[in-house]
């Protein structure tokens, strides 16, 4: 039987990574990884990375969405040592799935925000290389930072979320 990382290594295969740069990824005490499992094996990984930041006596601590596969059989199936401020992800634009979702989520997109408040056409990655995947539309992919508050996250997410806000 494979290893955790043999397994969680084929799965990131897709986003062209080797076993050795996923074994540092699995190893980083900073990274969150969540898989799922169907009997022995790993079926879906994802993983996010934690970024603390302080500001003046406050720490604002964020996560980022890096990447998360599942094996193409198991697809469309149906604790972080304090709380979280900020859940964000880079959304590809060409993957009207990946949109949709997102906004079913209650996620914020980041060009949403920036014409709010003035600036249209702010708010996206624009992209000057290839992104790995699958299937291509185009040789460059823009990708749609969107994101969760901690407000947002216990609006949708918790039912005791007034006792946090």
């Amino acid at each position: 039987m494979d290893t955790s990382i043999d397994q969680v290594s084929h799965l990131y295969e897709h986003f062209g990574w080797t076993m050795d740069e996923v074994r540092v990824l699995l190893n980083n005490p900073l990274n969150i990884v969540a898989v799922a499992n169907f009997g022995p094996s790993i079926v879906s990984a994802g993983i996010a990375e934690i970024a603390v930041i302080p500001i003046g006596e406050k720490t604002l601590r964020i996560v980022e969405i890096t990447e998360a596969a599942t094996l193409d059989k198991h697809q469309r199936q149906s604790v972080f040592g304090g709380e979280i401020d900020l859940v964000f992800g880079e959304c590809n634009g060409l993957a009207a799935g990946v949109l949709s979702v997102a906004k079913i989520q209650g996620r914020i997109f980041a060009a949403e925000m920036g014409a709010l408040y003035g600036f249209p056409g702010s708010g996206v990655l624009y992209q000057q290389v290839p992104i790995q995947g699958p299937e291509k539309h185009t040789l460059y992919n823009d990708l749609l930072p969107a994101y969760l508050t901690r407000s947002s996250l216990y609006k949708y997410y918790q039912r005791d979320h007034h006792e946090h806000a």
